[in-house]
């Protein structure tokens, strides 16, 4: 699939998880920065987006240097979400009980 796909993980606690933290979290994982993006923020633009994509559901605003875990904390879904070229969601897998297999297919269908 080489450059049709784009893999972008979103933090969830972005008042933690500074851009340093992320760069060492993908290093750990030894993943490719040209097509794995690790993104943090704005708590409001992390929050939106997250909710956007009906990833969470927005909590209150934590108190800024709220300790972790704690008021930063978001309860999250698991799912992957597919969105095509154009930015439109094409559907979501369950990212606990989705296959390698189920993926790859998923990818292969958005993709065409």
């Amino acid at each position: 699939m080489g450059s049709k796909v784009q893999l972008l993980s979103v933090s969830v606690d972005p008042e933690h998880d500074t851009p340093s933290v992320l760069a060492e979290y993908g290093q750990r994982f030894k993943a490719d920065p040209s097509a794995w993006t690790f993104a943090t923020g704005d708590w409001d633009a992390v929050y939106d987006v997250l909710t956007g994509l009906k990833l969470a559901t927005r909590p209150p605003r934590p108190p800024a240097g709220a300790p972790a875990p704690g008021g930063t904390e978001l309860s999250h879904t698991t799912r992957v979400v597919l969105v095509d070229a154009q930015g439109q969601v094409r559907g979501y897998l369950d990212g606990q009980d989705a296959t390698a297999d189920d993926l790859v297919g998923a990818v292969k269908r958005v993709v065409r």
